[in-house]
């Protein structure tokens, strides 16, 4: 099946996220063996030693930067497709976590939306385009186990809830694909997906 429109991200940016994760699962491994390596005594001066639940927390955030290092070395050396749009539906992978493919008869609705999001300065709000699901599980049961945990953690924030043409009440994250993903292709994009939702649905 081919797509009708490819857009494609930088693929250096992935090299950077993957060593700056690198960096934090380091970060996180070391104060987990050493936890006084900062401290002004100096390493193994301290009689103190991080209780389990401490080594557990730290080597989860290690485990989970070792993971995002992996996935990003792997879409700069593939040079996988920021977004795919074929003439029966899309797929995007713009965060290192591809939605698999996704049927313009699978999908609600589309809204653009403003979205906080963390960066070093602080939060901002970041421009994306979300797209709501008929059934959130076809796209949230393709999430390793972590991201299927974070997507219910979000969902029972209330943040998200809104209500299906059926007179559902949802509350589970829409698929969010932000507009800088789209590059300079942003409007070309949205017509495309915008007339297929409208065409399989209308």
């Amino acid at each position: 099946m081919e797509p009708e429109l490819v857009i494609k991200p930088n693929r250096f940016i992935f090299l950077i996220m993957a060593f700056i994760a690198l960096a934090m699962s380091t970060v996180f491994a070391v104060f987990a063996v050493i936890p006084d390596l900062f401290s002004d005594d100096g390493a193994f001066s301290s009689e103190e030693q991080l209780s389990i639940i401490e080594i557990i927390i730290f080597g989860f955030f290690c485990m989970v930067g070792l993971f995002l290092c992996f996935v990003w070395m792997k879409m700069f050396i593939k040079d996988t497709a920021a977004i795919a749009i074929y003439k029966n539906g899309f797929e995007a992978n713009t965060n290192g976590i591809s939605t698999g493919f996704i049927a313009w008869t699978d999908i609600e609705m589309l809204e653009e939306v403003l979205v906080s999001s963390n960066s070093g300065s602080g939060t901002r709000k970041e421009a994306a385009l979300a797209v709501y699901l008929k059934d959130p599980a076809i796209y949230t049961q393709r999430l390793p186990l972590f991201f299927q945990w974070a997507t219910k953690l979000a969902g029972k924030s209330g943040r998200y809830s809104h209500t299906n043409k059926y007179g559902v009440t949802e509350n589970t994250p829409p698929i969010f694909l932000p507009f800088a993903a789209f590059g300079t292709q942003y409007e070309e994009a949205k017509k495309l997906m915008y007339a297929g939702v409208k065409q399989k649905t209308g």
